[in-house]
């Protein structure tokens, strides 16, 4: 993490480091204590800034809680039933302890401008770091336009093929249909004349 760290603040960039929060799991919500205990000190040292979700996801006895205020303060489902993940409520409301961050770093600038990416914005690997140009074989694509792939639609997105329709099992379930065995299996019950040979 250290080492991480480094490579941010030697580019000059503004290290944001987001905290763990409360988990269903004792065990994890105590792990979750100590990595943020770990965290908090290295990332500050470094000279960014731990961005401290905690409290947002339990109550005033610092307990793990599943509903709780969502960003607007209406009473919602938080967390998923695994006590581990977040439903879009809770995603959204660990983003609004993080944009309040970024926007300061950005000076008021709206930071979902920055993060869509479309043809205009991707980035070119001439333009990335030489370690990260050379682990990245293409270019990058957006996964919500198919065309940079020169495809006309995701995948799964066209029909499925006409053929499917003639398939031995749809020709059972539609039809009653089985497809012959094949000669001389042991299910082949069909009766073939008997070969003749002439006699000289």
């Amino acid at each position: 993490m250290a080492e991480l760290a480094e490579i941010v603040t030697e580019r000059k960039l503004p290290l944001l480091w987001v905290g763990l929060p409360a988990f269903q799991s004792s065990s994890l919500t105590a792990d979750a204590v100590t990595l943020n205990g770990i965290y908090r000190p290295t990332i500050e040292k470094a000279g960014g800034e731990f961005i401290d979700i905690w409290d947002g996801f339990v109550n005033e006895d610092g307990q793990f809680i599943i509903t709780g205020s969502d960003i607007n303060g209406q009473q919602v489902r938080l967390r998923s039933p695994d006590g581990i993940g977040f439903t879009d409520a809770g995603k959204r409301k660990l983003a609004f302890y993080v944009e309040k961050v970024v926007k300061r770093h950005l000076g008021g600038l709206d930071p979902g401008a920055l993060i869509r990416l479309d043809a205009g914005n991707l980035p070119l690997i001439t333009s990335l770091p030489p370690e990260a140009a050379a682990s990245v074989p293409s270019q990058p694509i957006s996964l919500s336009d198919p065309q940079l792939d020169g495809g006309d639609s995701l995948l799964g997105g066209g029909l499925p093929p006409t053929t499917a329709s003639d398939s031995p099992r749809n020709l059972l379930l539609t039809r009653g249909q089985l497809p012959d065995p094949p000669a001389g299996r042991i299910d082949n019950y069909r009766l073939t004349p008997a070969t003749t040979t002439s006699q000289p």
